[in-house]
């Protein structure tokens, strides 16, 4: 009977080694998941701000060297702010850093828009972005306009 029992605690201690080392692996893959969702979510971050810096630049809303420079927060009060998860204000200390320089092409200037996370307790995130933009006066309204410049 005594051989029964050893034989018995040997099955079970067997098994709970066996369960505690699925839930280590499974509890380990889990991390890493949510590891790399975390830094998916600061990429997609780090493009967003990037674009839509790039977009206040060609719409002439701002200009470069506005831009340049740490993202700022979020006001409290500000009823437009985001709510929800999917719309949530960034999180940790980012910053544009816009560079330009001249392009074979008259008229348009290569610039170069970088967001990037500056908050050392988080993990490294950036997004660089590089387009030709028209900066400076926008070009004449020509549609309708014949090869003189008067109206058709």
């Amino acid at each position: 009977m005594s051989v029964r029992r050893g034989q018995l605690l040997l099955e079970l201690l067997l098994s709970v080694a066996i369960f505690v080392a699925a839930a280590i692996t499974i509890s380990s893959i889990v991390r890493r998941a949510q590891d790399s969702l975390r830094q998916a979510r600061d990429q997609h971050v780090a493009a967003d701000l990037a674009q839509s810096a790039l977009a206040r630049i060609e719409s002439g809303l701002a200009t470069p060297e506005s831009l340049n420079g740490p993202v700022p927060d979020w006001p409290s009060d500000d009823p437009d702010a985001p709510t929800g998860f999917d719309d949530a204000p960034p999180t940790g200390a980012w910053r544009i850093e816009i560079t330009t320089e001249s392009s074979q092409f008259p008229g348009l200037t290569k610039v170069s828009v970088t967001a990037k996370r500056e908050d050392p307790t988080l993990p490294p995130a950036s997004f660089t972005l590089h387009q030709l933009v028209r900066l400076g006066q926008s070009a004449p309204d020509s549609v309708g306009r014949d090869a003189a410049g008067r109206e058709r």
